[in-house]
């Protein structure tokens, strides 16, 4: 709070949500003037210089949460590339060691992929549901 040289008593008719948030204020700050209290919030509302601490503390927060957010999207793309080498290397072995499937046999082995592919969604799901899993997982 600014002290000033005369103080000035006026009467302020306040909104009643606004003076539930400035009582609440005080109790917080345990303040026992809501003259001082109502003071610091003008001034912080019409007098930029006031502000200025307060300002500072948002962009400290404000850099540090993009500091953090570049470290994550950076260990994100590390990650990603990791599993799309892997998966390349995988598709790479496979191509090298499996061979083209006849014409004739074409509609036999796309029955087989379909059920193999679906009893694998299905392996997929319930390991992701599995509680275990998932309680490994949030450590």
């Amino acid at each position: 709070m600014a002290k000033t040289e005369k103080r000035v008593q006026k009467t302020i008719q306040w909104d009643g949500d606004v003076l539930d948030a400035l009582e609440k204020h005080n109790k917080q700050q345990r303040l026992n003037n809501l003259s001082a209290a109502a003071n610091d919030a003008v001034r912080f509302a019409l007098f930029p210089e006031y502000r200025s601490d307060r300002d500072k503390d948002v962009v400290k927060l404000m850099q540090d949460l993009r500091a953090s957010l570049y470290e994550h999207r950076k260990n994100t793309a590390r990650d990603l590339m990791i599993l799309q080498e892997g998966l390349f290397q995988f598709v790479d072995v496979f191509f090298q060691h499996t061979h083209s499937i006849p014409k004739d046999e074409l509609a036999a082995a796309k029955a087989q992929a379909k059920a193999r592919l679906d009893d694998f969604m299905e392996q997929l799901v319930r390991k992701m549901q599995d509680p275990k899993r998932q309680a490994k997982e949030k450590e």
